[in-house]
């Protein structure tokens, strides 16, 4: 899930691994304007929770490599 947001003067936008031009075209919008001082764009974006992985920390790496794996093999095949 993409992730924009802002803490002080620091800027932030990651996560747009696959999810096309546009919504990442948006999200640099929303850090541009609130760069020169319209921050209402990226107020909806921060509003937006990312859902945790599942598992927690414990599960996550090794699902993560069980995910890239099988992804991995179905291109191959």
């Amino acid at each position: 899930t993409p992730d924009i947001g802002c803490q002080g003067q620091r800027y932030w936008l990651q996560g747009f691994s696959g999810h096309g031009i546009l919504p990442t075209l948006a999200g640099a919008r929303a850090v541009a304007d609130a760069i020169l001082g319209e921050d209402d764009l990226l107020a909806l974006y921060q509003g937006i929770d990312n859902p945790r992985f599942p598992g927690g920390s414990l599960l996550a790496a090794p699902l993560e490599a069980v995910g890239k794996a099988w992804y991995r093999l179905r291109d191959v095949i």
